[in-house]
């Protein structure tokens, strides 16, 4: 019986390590392509290089998973009583209004109406 494995290219595994350092560093609100780039030992343009054929950019990956992450968290009923800021700034934002923005352009709906329907929470009546 042959075994066939896959050979990951150089640019793979690169893309692989920055993943997993941006993965764990998620939630600091001061992650940047300088930091990775140090962190990598790399330029940044050489980081923007093994991006190039991924559909988006290094920035936009991070930003996008900052956003996933604050999805995931905003439908977990344990963390119900926390804001939804505080969710946003636990994972890297730094700006509410620029996390619900943001948020409603990749989701479609703004975080507070997400968290109530993941939820299965009923709207709040008007007040007048």
């Amino acid at each position: 019986q042959v075994c066939t494995r896959r050979h990951e290219t150089v640019r793979e595994t690169m893309r692989t390590r920055i993943r997993a350092f941006i993965h764990r560093n998620l939630a600091d609100p001061d992650l940047t392509i300088e930091r990775i780039a140090e962190r990598m030992q790399c330029t940044k343009r050489y980081l923007h290089k093994v991006f190039s054929d991924e559909g988006e950019t290094l920035n936009q990956y991070i930003w996008a998973q900052r956003l996933e992450l604050c999805r995931k968290h905003l439908s977990r009923a344990e963390l119900a009583g926390k804001s939804i800021t505080e969710i946003a700034f636990a994972c890297g934002f730094s700006n509410a209004a620029h996390f619900s923005r943001s948020f409603r352009a990749r989701f479609g709906q703004p975080p507070r109406a997400f968290r109530r329907a993941a939820l299965g929470q009923k709207r709040p009546p008007l007040r007048l």
